[in-house]
């Protein structure tokens, strides 16, 4: 039984550091696609990746509208900035003023179109759309996305399907299917599930975890998932978390040894890019 799966890192062109650790993984052949973010342009390098197997890495936009400075002139006055700092406000995607500001359609359109010409000013091309901190959970982001594929013509985007490890409130089932509805009607394509690497204090806990992913029901024969990374050599960005530090040490460390390369031949879960998709 073959599946295929996606090794996304998100975060491209954050961090120089960052972006170190992704060519290193592509080199590597654990890494298939970025996501790369477009406010922070003097660390976005030139995003083609050399790789030993000349398999291609496809490159995303990680759409952003929580971290950093906006791109497009005519956000920088918007609702969505902090105008004293100049930086986005941080969105919470439990409270009230999150919802409010993701109405702000015009904004968040003429935002996600300049990070998209700009992701694209580095790239042969753009493979899919995904968002920073998930605010694509809000199906009037969800919305945003789509449209923005749209008028780019990009056809996949991350799923809303996270995995399903645990059962969700029946609020959360209801807000992923409505989100899977948005994309489907846009005729845009995605994974059936996503799978996040959270912090493991050894390879033996990522195992164990990776073969519990591979359990899932809905990562059936033939199908593809994806798993998000968020890796760096170091700590990445400053002023991160301890926690969020060592986790990208940890997921570098994890893709980066042998073993995940062959626990992947061991289950017959083929590597794939976006642009498979």
């Amino acid at each position: 039984m073959t599946r295929f799966l996606i090794i996304n890192a998100d975060d491209y062109g954050w961090d120089k550091d960052i972006n170190k650790a992704c060519h290193s993984l592509a080199l590597h052949g654990s890494l298939t696609s970025v996501s790369a973010m477009a406010g922070c342009i003097e660390s976005l390098d030139d995003c083609r990746f050399q790789t030993n197997e000349g398999r291609a890495v496809s490159v995303g936009v990680h759409l952003n509208i929580s971290t950093g400075k906006p791109v497009s002139p005519q956000t920088k006055n918007s609702a969505l900035v902090n105008l004293e700092t100049g930086y986005f406000k941080a969105i919470n995607l439990n409270n009230l003023s999150s919802f409010m500001l993701s109405l702000r359609k015009r904004d968040i359109a003429h935002e996600f179109d300049a990070q998209i010409e700009t992701v694209l000013s580095k790239a042969e091309r753009i493979s899919h759309l995904d968002t920073h901190h998930h605010v694509a959970r809000l199906p009037t982001i969800a919305i945003e996305v789509a449209e923005a594929a749209q008028r780019h013509g990009i056809s996949r985007v991350r799923t809303p399907r996270g995995s399903s490890g645990k059962l969700l409130p029946a609020h959360r089932r209801f807000v992923i299917g409505l989100n899977e509805r948005i994309y489907s009607s846009r005729k845009l394509c995605f994974p059936v599930v996503r799978f996040g690497i959270p912090k493991v204090e050894s390879w033996q806990d990522f195992e164990r975890l990776f073969r519990c992913y591979a359990s899932d029901g809905v990562w059936g024969e033939q199908s593809t998932a994806e798993l998000s990374c968020h890796p760096s050599l170091g700590g990445g960005v400053l002023n991160q978390s301890p926690e969020m530090q060592q986790r990208r040490r940890s997921d570098f460390s994890i893709l980066s040894d042998e073993r995940f390369l062959s626990l992947l031949a061991e289950l017959s879960i083929e590597r794939v890019s976006y642009n498979d998709l």
